[in-house]
């Protein structure tokens, strides 16, 4: 279910608020482009690199949902709204620790603490705006939900068994050919979009 969500004026510093939040995520991304290019251990360079690979999106995302939540006209007047808010801050706050985490040198601590904000963001809230500045709903059982909660939820597994030191090639492998695809499907949704809505303004999922 879709609803056009309604734009309001909103005061300087709240209309940069999205952009200084995509911002925060910019020395975490320097500092893993630092990891992937440090000699070491190929492990740790490939986890870098998916990690530097989900950075960009991320703050992308981060700078799309804020955007769009201040342009909603009068959210606390809408339940779900105003138990969105402070998901998506928590979930922006675990993920700016885990990337500084991972940018730090702790790999492991970050991706559990990134894939704990997503697998908790996506399974405990339906919110999602999607093109065109639309608001809607998801399910908890629609099938895009559902599939990624199940990436959310691999991602964690993987996390977990990186930290115990076992496989951690195989789970860096693994990790950076989620990333890729993941970011190919969102490059293919983005250029099939703009071919039949040309002068879209792009948005998160």
């Amino acid at each position: 279910m879709l609803v056009r969500t309604r734009l309001s004026p909103q005061p300087p510093m709240v209309s940069s608020l999205p952009t200084l939040v995509a911002l925060a995520f910019l020395p975490a991304g320097l500092g893993l482009l630092i990891q992937v290019g440090w000699p070491g251990c190929l492990a740790d360079r490939l986890a870098a690199l998916a990690l530097l690979l989900l950075v960009g999106e991320q703050a992308h995302m981060a700078r799309v949902d804020l955007r769009h939540l201040a342009g909603v006209s009068q959210p606390r007047q809408d339940p779900q709204l105003q138990c969105f808010t402070p998901i998506l801050g928590g979930t922006i706050l675990g993920e700016l620790v885990g990337f500084y985490g991972a940018a730090a040198g702790f790999l492991g601590i970050g991706l559990l603490l990134i894939a704990v904000s997503l697998l908790a963001f996506n399974g405990v809230t339906p919110i999602r705006f999607g093109q065109d500045g639309q608001l809607g709903v998801q399910p908890l059982g629609s099938p895009r939900r559902l599939g990624v909660i199940a990436v959310d939820s691999l991602a964690l597994a993987l996390a977990v068994v990186w930290l115990m030191g076992l496989a951690q090639l195989w789970i860096a492998i693994v990790l950076l050919s989620l990333t890729l695809l993941y970011g190919a499907i969102k490059l293919i949704g983005y250029i099939h979009h703009s071919k039949f809505h040309p002068g879209f303004t792009d948005s998160g999922d």
